[in-house]
């Protein structure tokens, strides 16, 4: 599993799925991933 640099959003796609962009590598210790998907909060 990987993530957007930009989104921090989780992925195994090689591009992310909210914003598009290919930037996506492997998550570190302290990111801030959104672990979540929601329509509304």
């Amino acid at each position: 599993m990987a993530c957007c640099e930009k989104c921090m959003i989780l992925t195994d796609d090689a591009s992310c799925p909210s914003c598009g962009s290919e930037k996506i590598r492997d998550p570190k210790e302290n990111d801030p991933v959104y672990l979540v998907e929601s329509e509304a909060i």
